[in-house]
């Protein structure tokens, strides 16, 4: 009963089964209650607000993918942040709040024309000489102010040591992306700092990713570089040794600090850790830039901007200054819809009303898409076509197993793996037969199967002898080497206890019998045992290359059946009368079950492979696969007849109508007959989970073996014929 509900929530809402019972747990098992809630509201917003409410309750965190506000907070109420743009309605509020008289929109022309927010090249310029006021700075190639590099004076812990950077900024974009890369450029060992790379020096700052904002210049940039010093993200750590020396060998870190140039790193942690304790007491304070209100006479002077848009955060910012930000933000991909404000530390998540009032058409569309990808690749229930052509499809039954979809583009595929369609089939059995079996048949134990069983030792010298043919009776030759004893090959006794009794000379039935009864040691029960799986895996390949081979045969017809189709359609287009057309639909039509039929056969043989013959679902099988192939074989033989469709018509002759319409009556069987072994509900259970193949399973079953008794009876012969004399390697034939 708990799992019936479990799989409801899942197929309804599309979440993880720990996730469906876990909302079933905390709601009392009441699934239909969690499903309303789900799907409640008229609205994104209303949805992920119920939803936000029904997994709180449970303890679960926000189920996405609706993370998103749907209106825009307030509208040219607030000046921009970025490039101080006032909006016209802003002003004129401001004046009817001082009480001053504007004749329509006189003292707005009076204003300056909108200054557009500094970007690429000249805001690289003007950042620059506002940070030469505070840093070192220094241009490789004055021709190209993309690389920078600055020096900067150790505080804290290196207080003493001076280190040099390298900055990669993107000209174009700059600041609305963020900069490339920061490296240092000394030798990273002399720094040994924890977020600085000892290998390429790369810098890891927070600001230079997740936190990034376009009101960041490169002073705030080369400020929060110094900061890392006087308070280093050891939660971030680069450098292992380094962070491994001061966790557990403080001393020796200052020690080496010490010899590095740095005057008392003692004194910096100390330092550090006051300042740490600073930013924790006044981050409340520190989240937001101060914003006091201006006068008329003071906004009149700023320049004027369109219009000004924030989310719930309050931070303004212009159509502009949005367009540049949203611009290098959905150059990411489909991620970008979880953009955030631009203000620094601001986590407010965009909305789509504030995209559609502030973006470019180009810009909205990209969001639009990406909003939708997000939202499917998030939600269970819905796929796109693996071809590529941008259908999505929703599907609600997750794990069902008939997964069949076609596509407006005339994909066929399986819910499932997204490959192609391979009802009535499990996904993990489709997959198993076109790797793990071919693997399995291939035989890679062969070389070692040959060796075992042809290549053995003296039983009394030790000397390896390879038999290349003959009978049983072999003799280790002195002239070779060896010690004159003659043996039985198979069993390795004497050979003066065999004859014709044990079998002659190319048989011996105390072999078998001592095999059979595993009374058989070392090189002997390997040889037996190889022989066995050989002869087991013999008798399975068949059974796997019968099914390999009606599994082509199906593949080919669909070949074929999908060239007729398409001749049918081309004679099609040549038919005038109506009557023919619709004669011709019928043919068409049949075609089209033949195909999918014959796509169907083919898998319905792997099942076949699959199902253990004692199965109560093995004659429920073979009886709807013989009538599908019987009924699909005789619906081809019928097509086949048409070689054109000049008879068809009012004139058609009484073959032809009395042809068709048997084509009709068969194309209608054989999809009843696809129908009853395809939706099944006793397959359909039999074929949700994998199965091994008896085929597969005798083979494993049988390796293991052989490799049992390989590893404990072989090891003790391999063991005592090397330690015999060294002229072993030498060939011996009877």
């Amino acid at each position: 009963m708990k799992e019936r509900e479990i799989q409801r929530v899942i197929d309804s809402c599309g979440v993880s089964n720990s996730f469906a019972a876990t909302l079933l747990l905390s709601h009392h098992w009441n699934s239909e209650h969690i499903i309303d809630c789900w799907w409640r509201g008229a609205t994104d917003a209303l949805i992920q607000e119920n939803r936000d409410i029904l997994v709180s309750k449970a303890g679960l965190p926000k189920a996405g993918p609706l993370h998103f506000d749907d209106e825009i907070s307030s509208i040219s109420e607030g000046i921009c942040e970025i490039c101080h743009g006032c909006p016209d309605k802003l002003l004129q509020k401001q004046a009817v709040k001082e009480g001053i008289r504007t004749t329509g929109s006189q003292p707005l022309k009076k204003r300056r024309k909108k200054v557009q927010p500094t970007k690429g090249v000249k805001a690289i310029n003007r950042q620059l000489k506002e940070l030469m006021k505070k840093f070192e700075v220094n241009l490789p190639n004055e021709q190209d102010i993309s690389i920078f590099e600055i020096t900067i004076k150790c505080k804290g812990m290196w207080d003493g040591i001076v280190s040099r950077f390298s900055i990669t900024l993107p000209v174009s974009e700059y600041p609305f992306a963020q900069p490339k890369s920061v490296v240092c450029i000394d030798d990273s060992k002399k720094v040994f700092h924890p977020n600085i790379s000892p290998d390429d020096g790369t810098v890891c700052l927070s600001m230079l990713n997740s936190d990034w904002s376009p009101m960041n210049t490169l002073l705030h940039l080369c400020e929060a570089i110094s900061e890392l010093f006087i308070v280093p993200n050891w939660g971030h750590s680069l450098n292992d040794a380094c962070g491994e020396m001061f966790n557990n060998r403080q001393v020796d870190f200052f020690k080496h600090l010490k010899k590095l140039g740095a005057k008392n790193p003692a004194k910096g942690l100390a330092k550090a850790k006051k300042r740490l304790s600073d930013i924790n007491g006044n981050a409340s304070n520190n989240n937001d830039r101060a914003r006091s209100e201006k006068t008329y006479a003071q906004l009149k002077k700023l320049p004027c901007t369109e219009l000004t848009a924030a989310l719930s955060c309050k931070h303004y910012y212009c159509k502009s200054c949005w367009q540049n930000h949203l611009d290098s933000k959905f150059q990411s991909g489909p991620h970008s819809v979880f953009t955030c404000c631009p203000s620094p530390q601001c986590k407010k998540i965009i909305t789509k009303d504030l995209v559609k009032a502030v973006s470019t058409p180009p810009s909205l569309k990209s969001f639009q898409k990406f909003y939708l990808q997000s939202y499917v690749n998030e939600n269970k229930c819905f796929n796109y076509c693996p071809k590529g052509c941008g259908q999505v499809f929703h599907y609600p039954k997750i794990n069902s197993v008939t997964r069949k979809v076609d596509c407006p583009c005339g994909h066929v595929f399986c819910w499932g793996c997204l490959k192609e369609d391979h009802n009535p089939l499990s996904c993990e059995n489709a997959e198993a037969w076109s790797v793990q079996e071919r693997k399995l048949f291939k035989g890679k134990t062969r070389a070692d199967l040959w060796t075992d069983q042809n290549v053995k030792s003296c039983p009394k010298c030790k000397k390896r002898i390879w038999k290349d043919g003959g009978c049983m009776h072999v003799t280790c030759y002195k002239e070779k080497g060896g010690c004159g004893y003659e043996f039985c090959w198979l069993c390795k006794g004497k050979w003066s206890e065999h004859g014709n009794g044990t079998g002659g000379f190319y048989a011996c039935t105390k072999y078998e019998e001592l095999g059979k009864s595993g009374k058989l040691t070392g090189e002997s029960a390997v040889a037996f045992a190889a022989k066995t799986f050989e002869e087991s895996k013999k008798e399975a390949l068949k059974k796997y290359e019968f099914h390999v081979e009606r599994f082509n045969f199906q593949e080919s017809s669909v070949g074929h059946a999908n060239n007729r189709m398409k001749k049918f359609g081309d004679w099609q287009k040549d038919l005038n009368s109506n009557t023919a057309y619709a004669q011709s639909e019928s043919l068409i039509d049949a075609t089209k079950t033949l195909k999918e039929v014959r796509n169907a056969l083919k898998w319905i043989y792997v099942a076949k492979y699959y199902v253990q013959k004692e199965s109560q679902y093995a004659s429920l099988l073979e009886c709807n696969h013989y009538n599908l192939e019987a009924w699909t074989d005789a619906l081809q033989a019928s097509l086949e007849k048409f070689e054109d469709f000049d008879a068809l018509g009012v004139s058609a002759d009484e073959e032809t109508t009395r042809l068709v319409s048997n084509i009709r009556t068969r194309n209608a069987q054989v999809k009843k007959y696809l129908e009853d072994i395809c939706e099944a509900d006793e397959l359909q259970m039999y074929f949700t989970d994998k199965f091994e193949s008896p085929y597969s399973l005798k083979i494993k079953e049988g390796l293991d073996a052989y490799k049992n008794v390989r590893n404990t009876e072989g090891a003790t012969s391999t063991s005592s014929s090397s330690s015999s004399s060294s002229s072993s390697s030498s060939s011996n034939r009877r």
